[in-house]
């Protein structure tokens, strides 16, 4: 995921920059008031170099890019997570979205975990955790989009080899013309592509099932593991080996979105800049919500 905003851009628009300004702006008021104008003016004159060399300066600092990283990925998150979340309900909704509310707290823990100065979890190893809720939610869509194609009556297997099997005999007919046998040809083509396809979603559907009961699990795991353990020195190891499960489940994700013909993009953030000793502040990271039917 690129750097969608320049780094100056949210500069101009951290909270500290706004409030500087503010304040800015009253101590010009307040400077006119014994002098004047020119007081008002000298001191907008003042801010205006400050503005200038901290726009040359602070939108380069490690501690900065850090702070604007994490908002930009907290955003994308989000819209993702909003997108996802009106596809599912438009589709119908899907049983699994309490696992995603689940999984989404063990995340938050997480990142608490990670602040812990004598912990060896770090922000990006959580920040690689979360990205799995993105593919959890798709699995939901999937899911979703699947029950409302069995709602709206598809064509069962053996419906489908009924007709193929009527195609066929009707074909073996002496009396048929060109056209005729041109169009049942065509017929048997499309009944023997949807049996198929019937068949790959069958086997889509096994896997599906299995993804969305294991990767609450393997969370679950993951959570049980930095708790139990929040110093261990091979934190890395571990959670590599159980990311590598979580990613399986995206390529199911993936997979059956292109299945489907699902419309929402792939999401991968981007690796952050790494954490200084002091972290720059961030905006509190807000809970991840459902929507439920009635």
């Amino acid at each position: 995921m690129s750097k969608k905003t320049p780094y100056w851009l949210d500069y101009l628009q951290h909270p500290a920059h706004l409030m500087a300004v503010g304040v800015g702006c009253v101590a010009a008021l307040v400077a006119s008031l014994p002098w004047g104008g020119d007081g008002f003016g000298l001191t907008l004159l003042a801010m205006a170099a400050l503005e200038t060399v901290a726009i040359a300066v602070i939108p380069g600092l490690p501690r900065f890019r850090q702070w604007a990283d994490e908002q930009e990925r907290n955003r994308t998150l989000n819209q993702m997570y909003a997108r996802l979340q009106a596809e599912i309900e438009a589709h119908g909704g899907s049983d699994h979205l309490q696992n995603f509310l689940r999984m989404t707290d063990r995340v938050a823990s997480l990142y608490r975990m990670a602040e812990d100065a004598h912990s060896t979890l770090t922000r990006f190893d959580v920040q690689q955790l979360e990205d799995t809720t993105i593919d959890f939610l798709r699995l939901c869509l999937s899911d979703a989009a699947m029950k409302e194609a069995r709602h709206k009556g598809s064509d069962s297997e053996s419906t489908i080899r009924n007709k193929l099997h009527e195609v066929q005999q009707a074909m073996q007919r002496p009396d048929l013309s060109q056209h005729e046998m041109v169009q049942l040809r065509r017929a048997e083509s499309d009944f023997s592509e949807a049996l198929r396809r019937h068949s790959r979603m069958a086997s889509r559907r096994a896997m599906l099932d299995a993804a969305l009961l294991s990767m609450p699990i393997r969370m679950d795991e993951v959570y049980q593991m930095v708790m139990t353990a929040p110093r261990s020195g091979n934190m890395g190891s571990l959670l590599e080996e159980s990311l590598a499960k979580l990613r399986i489940s995206e390529e199911v994700s993936m997979d059956l979105d292109q299945e489907l013909g699902l419309p929402i993009p792939p999401y991968r953030s981007a690796a952050p800049v790494a954490a200084p000793q002091a972290p720059a502040a961030t905006a509190p990271r807000k809970r991840a919500t459902i929507q439920t039917r009635n």
